[in-house]
């Protein structure tokens, strides 16, 4: 293997078995959204775990239909495939309370014929003396002994991750692999449903990890996947396309948006993917105010653009359409794309690291004075009423975004125009482009002269 690359763990298995819980449970935390609803997992979904100091890849993969024609189960099982083709061991996950299966039969027999890695047959949810004895039925898959477990309780994974270990360091030694991997950048890839999300992801890294289909909603989980460009490590987050909430009808999709959310808050950067094809960029509001509330920097990328009918003024007028959404030009950092053609995706990367870099910059206490000043002397606070509103010099806090202070004679009567108008002087002195600068107002008595 290579130096520094870990060995890849997948889990397979027909649809509804147990496998995003038992993949949650190996991880530690509720990562892959669990329903009772089949087809929840689709796209290959990777995290890094350590077990006994042994490092490696845990893979969670779609319930395999090996003889569905449909698109979904045909995208899914060449997801499988793949994860198949890269795994050191593969988990294949049966379910106790139906006993052996027809899908299971053919999925063993796929394991028999594609399959030349370590396989480990593990029955889910065995949750009793009598169940650990029924267990030996699924013997007619011709997999060997199958292992106990239950991914709701915990029984039986340690022992399971103890066999997946024991396997892995017969093929590889400790110090062949990597302990961690720190990305610079995580970047979450969202937007509403069908934007070309995915597809994003997919031409950045150059091979088909996420399902693509012309059907909104074909990404239901939030997955991360690892890329490096120009020397710095990137993980993108795939996400579930966000829905407003008037149309959210099911628990499945709450608990999508809530994922997608949740990518937000754990990313340094947001990319927000617009159709640049659709009529307006205005559904795309209540994302960008998130992701503006999450205090992440966000890049702007509309999608898509090869499809759309352009003239000198087209992207003028999206650009212009934008601005006024979110009140100032100075913020926003837009970039229009194709994920067909790949058209400027590396310059996505490129904004992501520039807006991160910006995210992190610092402005000298006296420059950041000297300039306010001088924008306060031009431009002094109106009155406030009868009220005499003074605002002085501040200074930038220490945040993981650009945070700065300000002091007024009176902060809670400090107009929004006025707030604007210093934002703006902000971002056109200094370069925060696509970081969502924050101004704060403080007591603070007039200086004294002289």
């Amino acid at each position: 293997m290579e130096k520094n690359k870990l060995p890849i763990v997948s889990i397979i298995g027909r649809p509804n078995v147990g496998k995003s819980r038992l993949f949650n449970r190996i991880v530690g935390r509720p990562v892959a959204v669990v329903d009772d609803h089949w087809g929840v997992t689709r796209d290959r979904n990777y995290r890094q775990v350590v077990w006994d100091e042994y490092p490696f890849m845990i893979t969670d993969t779609g319930g395999l239909l090996p003889s569905s024609s449909e698109p979904i189960p045909k995208h899914i099982q060449e997801q499988v495939m793949q994860a198949l083709k890269e795994s050191s061991v593969v988990i294949f996950l049966v379910e106790h309370g139906t006993g052996p299966t027809d899908l299971d039969l053919q999925i063993a027999r796929l394991l028999h014929k594609k399959n030349k890695r370590p396989v480990l047959l593990v029955v889910n949810k065995v949750e009793s003396a009598q169940a650990r004895l029924d267990s030996a039925a699924f013997l007619s898959l011709g997999l060997g002994e199958p292992r106990t477990v239950s991914a709701l309780h915990g029984d039986g994974v340690g022992d399971l991750l103890d066999q997946v270990v024991g396997l892995l360091r017969k093929n590889f030694k400790t110090d062949d692999v990597a302990y961690t991997f720190v990305p610079k950048i995580s970047v979450a890839i969202v937007g509403r449903p069908n934007a070309g999300k995915s597809s994003i992801v997919n031409k950045l890294l150059r091979e088909p990890r996420m399902i693509v289909d012309d059907v909104p909603g074909t990404t239901r989980d939030a997955v991360d996947s690892r890329i490096r460009y120009k020397d710095t490590d990137f993980v993108l987050i795939d996400t579930a396309g966000l829905r407003q909430k008037s149309h959210v009808k099911t628990d499945l999709e709450y608990y999508c948006n809530v994922k997608a959310l949740s990518s937000i808050d754990r990313a340094d950067c947001a990319v927000l993917v617009i159709d640049a094809t659709a009529s307006t960029v205005q559904q795309n509001f209540k994302i960008l105010t998130y992701i503006v509330e999450q205090r992440k920097g966000v890049i702007i990328c509309l999608n898509k653009w090869d499809l759309v009918a352009k003239d000198q003024s087209t992207y003028k007028k999206m650009v212009a359409e934008l601005h006024a959404l979110v009140g100032t030009s100075r913020f926003l950092h837009i970039i229009a794309t194709s994920a067909l053609t790949g058209q400027r995706l590396p310059n996505l990367l490129d904004a992501v690291s520039e807006v991160h870099q910006h995210m992190r910059a610092r402005v000298s206490s006296s420059e950041f004075r000297k300039r306010c000043t001088e924008w306060i002397q031009t431009h002094p606070h109106p009155f406030v009423g009868p009220i005499a509103v003074k605002v002085f010099a501040g200074k930038q806090k220490d945040a993981s975004f650009p945070l700065f202070n300000f002091y007024a004679s009176h902060p809670k009567k400090v107009l929004e125009s006025y707030r604007r108008y210093l934002m703006n002087k902000i971002y056109t002195e200094f370069n925060f482009k696509g970081c969502p600068v924050v101004l704060e107002f403080k007591t603070a008595a007039q200086p004294k002269h002289g």
